[in-house]
This record gives C-alpha cells, sequence and structure tokens, in this order.
C-alpha cells in the first residue's frame, strides 16, 4: 500500500523505512569573526551611503539608483556579517528526508517551489556517516561549475540527531536487507 501522497513517486515494491528532517536550529559555532566584522563594515558603509543619497541625491533616477546601490551593499554585508547562517537555518526548516528499501530522498520546499531529489541506494554506493551532534549521512557527490573550473559538492542528511541509526538502515538497504517480503 502506497502512502498517501507517495502516488506515482514511489515504484512498485518500494517501502518508505524512515521520514525525517535536519535539526534546524541557527548554527552559531560556524561563524568567522572576521568574515563577520568586514560585513558590519560593509553594513556601516551602506547605511551611511543610503542615508547620503536619500539627503543629498537630487530626487527620480538618481536617487533611486544610489539607495538601491546601497540596499545591495547592505545585502552583501548582511551576508558577510552571518546572514548565510540563517539562511541555511530557514533552508533546513525548509527540508524533509525519507529513506526507502532502495533511495535516498531529499525534499525542500523553498518559496512555493517545491523540489524532490532521489538518489539510489545501492551496494557500491559511497555512504558515508560523520559523526557529531548532529551528524550527517553522505551517499552523493555532484560537480558544481565555478568560474575556476568545478567543484565538488557531497549531497547527504544533514544534521541528524539519529544519524548512526539511519547509517545502520542505508547499510541495510545496501546488503539488500529490506526486499518486499519484508
Amino acid at each position: 500500500m502506497v502512502p498517501a501522497g507517495w502516488e506515482g513517486i514511489l515504484d512498485p515494491g518500494e517501502r518508505i523505512l524512515w521520514q525525517g528532517r535536519p535539526d534546524g536550529t541557527l548554527e552559531l559555532s560556524g561563524i568567522d569573526l572576521r568574515r563577520a566584522a568586514f560585513g558590519f563594515a560593509i553594513m556601516a558603509f551602506a547605511a551611511f551611503w543610503t542615508s547620503a543619497a536619500l539627503s543629498t541625491a537630487p530626487s527620480g533616477l538618481p536617487r533611486l539608483i544610489l539607495c538601491t546601490a546601497g540596499l545591495l551593499l547592505l545585502g552583501i554585508g548582511l551576508r558577510h556579517a552571518g546572514g548565510h547562517l540563517i539562511w541555511d537555518a530557514y533552508r533546513r526548516r525548509r527540508t524533509w528526508y525519507t529513506l526507502t528499501n532502495r533511495r535516498a530522498m531529499i525534499a525542500t520546499d523553498m518559496a512555493g517551489r517545491k523540489k524532490l531529489e532521489s538518489y539510489p541506494i545501492e551496494p557500491e554506493t559511497a555512504v558515508t556517516l560523520v559523526r557529531g551532534s548532529p551528524g550527517n549521512i553522505l551517499f552523493a557527490t555532484v560537480y558544481q561549475k565555478t568560474k575556476q573550473g568545478s567543484r565538488r559538492r557531497r549531497i547527504g542528511f544533514d544534521r541528524l540527531h539519529d544519524a548512526g541509526e539511519i547509517y545502520d538502515l542505508m547499510r541495510r538497504v545496501q546488503r539488500g536487507g529490506f526486499d518486499e517480503a519484508d
């Protein structure tokens, strides 16, 4: 029996073994103090820039362009000051994980844009447990184009408090431990 909402997604004989979500708390331990200080400096300059543009620039298009530039600088400063950590926590709160007897799936719902990515879990799949509290399980690799060529990005279930148990389930899937009769 296919669970409600999974019609047309699961293959015949495929069963859901586990579903969960990453820890969505804001992680401040990853903040780089030099980068944050630089971000705050950019934000201070952006505030000065925008206030100067509002008080001295002629109205109309010149003021609009200068204020837009100030807001752009403010956004860049915010990102460097730690905004990327806020974005990462938001992204994790909009993420759901599913492990079946054949594959791992990562679903996201970001600003109304829903996405479901699927990764087969086969005997040759490199599955790595990164211990920690919370832990991560890595099971796929993608290469993204960059200005310098490409960079490797590991895919997996991030920030799980029960990562060891899920890892054991994945290893059992790899060994064929969940057939249709289970």
